[in-house]
């Protein structure tokens, strides 16, 4: 609960100012804003499959290590977010790992909960992961002035509050995910093999499997339309 709070609070410190940078800063318009807001749900949704694999598989622990320690970068990528090309990538990368913490924070939560009250159980941890994602905006919209005006390296205050955001994510990952007990364990390995697969190596897989199903159906249907339309004639 510890954890998700915090990570929520430096999660959201930033994230809120985020469509203000976008449609202000960088001018792309509100049809570009709203394509990415769908790229972002799309690979969210998508990833959740993908991820709820890797979190049966090695479990919800080590998945939440692999992305907790992805998320920082999430928010200091958008330092060198300059047009609509650069902030899709931004949102994909996103998308991919917020669907990964995600999914297997909630299941650590629910392994982790007692039997008897694990309504109540998550009802605080709702309340308390809520808590910090309401009270980060209002400290994050305070600090935005002075940021703004300290001019560091020449940012302005709502990518200063990224690299805040970074710094507060980089801590939390460090001083709360390595004191979690593993729970759903069934393949044992390596943080950094694990870190490896889960961004790199497992992707790529799923991606080339998801294009062959892909390939395969959009074949077998072009041949059983191509048998009705011989039937038909």
């Amino acid at each position: 609960v510890l954890f998700k709070t915090l990570m929520n609070f430096a999660i959201f410190i930033a994230a809120p100012f985020w469509a203000v940078y976008v449609l202000k800063n960088l001018n792309i318009g509100y049809d570009w804003y709203a394509i990415s807001i769908v790229v972002f749900t799309a690979v969210n949704i998508i990833s959740q499959k993908y991820w709820g694999r890797m979190a049966d598989q090695y479990g919800d622990k080590k998945i939440m290590f692999v992305c907790a320690f992805i998320l920082p970068f999430a928010a200091l990528i958008m330092l060198f977010v300059t047009g609509v090309w650069t902030l899709m990538l931004e949102r994909i990368l996103s998308g991919f790992v917020y669907a990964g913490f995600i999914t297997a924070s909630f299941n650590y939560l629910l392994s982790a909960s007692p039997t008897q009250d694990s309504s109540t159980f998550i009802a605080n941890y709702k309340l308390f992961a809520g808590l910090g994602a309401a009270i980060a905006p209002l400290i994050g919209g305070l600090l935005i002035g002075p940021l703004g005006a300290l001019a560091f390296f020449n940012l302005n205050g709502i990518l200063t509050l990224h690299v805040v955001s970074f710094a507060l994510r980089l801590i939390v990952a460090i001083t709360m995910v390595t004191k979690l007990h593993s729970i759903r364990v069934k393949k044992h390995i390596a943080f950094r093999n694990i870190f490896l697969k889960a961004t790199f190596v497992y992707p790529i897989e799923s991606i080339k499997h998801e294009f062959s199903y892909v390939t395969r159906s959009v074949h077998r249907w072009g041949n059983n339309f191509k048998t009705v339309i011989k039937k038909s004639s």
